[in-house]
């Protein structure tokens, strides 16, 4: 797991000095924008939506492969392989989330990967086979696209401070949906793990699941037992006697 992240250093190592020539004065940037810094929006609005997007995105990372094993019966090594699937159709919509910003606005794309994720994740829930696939690529797809959108519209609320813009909607805002997963931990320990993923909170003969008894099965019989029936009684062990010749 190191090498990827010394190779990362070495090649940002590597790229800083051409990528300072792109990055601005502050004062220019301050001078250049009429605008004040929208501190307002940025946090109470854009800094929740990352907040919440992120505990959506890494409660489908930890739970998933959980509902696949225990209610669906899947391997463990299929279940990693569908989150991979999830994983990497999020890191090829980042992609197309950055073209299509620039194409159609930066809010259209943020507002219209957001809205299909609820409907994406009910689907996921109701589709058999390996054919689950294709909505959990969608979920994937749609919830990382806008993360890289994020942090642009945070550089935009906040012209002048992008530093800042980029640690609270790449750090502060992630790490906190990071540490609101262990809530979902707690409605899937007590309501289950499906009900982690997507909340129903009836009992189990509301939902017309099976309750307590299975059918068919006869309720468990209390008070003492019943004299009518006859065991059969226990055998004690013969023992066998050698003599000697």
């Amino acid at each position: 797991m190191a090498a990827p992240a010394v190779l990362a250093a070495v090649l940002l190592t590597r790229e800083l000095p051409r990528l300072a020539a792109f990055r601005p004065a502050a004062e220019a940037v301050l001078a250049a924008s009429p605008a004040p810094p929208r501190w307002g929006a940025f946090l109470s609005c854009l800094s929740s939506i990352i907040t919440l997007r992120s505990m959506m995105s890494f409660g489908l990372t930890a739970f998933i492969p959980l509902w696949l094993v225990s209610a669906r019966g899947v391997p463990r090594s299929r279940a990693a392989l569908a989150l991979t699937v999830m994983l990497l159709a999020g890191a090829a919509a980042t992609l197309a989330g950055g073209r299509l910003a620039d194409r159609f606005g930066r809010r259209r794309v943020l507002v219209g990967s957001l809205l299909p994720l609820a409907p994406l994740i009910a689907l996921t829930l109701a589709t058999p086979g390996p054919a689950v696939l294709v909505p959990l690529a969608l979920t994937g797809a749609f919830s990382i696209a806008s993360y890289s959108v994020g942090v642009v519209m945070g550089q935009e609320y906040l012209p002048g401070r992008e530093g800042i813009a980029g640690g609270v909607t790449m750090g502060l805002a992630i790490g906190l949906g990071g540490a609101g997963v262990p809530l979902l931990g707690l409605v899937a320990d007590h309501w289950g793990v499906r009900r982690g993923v997507r909340p129903d909170r009836r009992p189990a003969r509301d939902r017309g699941g099976p309750g307590p008894h299975a059918a068919g099965a006869a309720p468990p019989q209390t008070g003492s037992p019943d004299r009518s029936v006859r065991y059969p009684a226990r055998s004690s062990p013969t023992r066998t006697k050698t003599t000697a010749t």
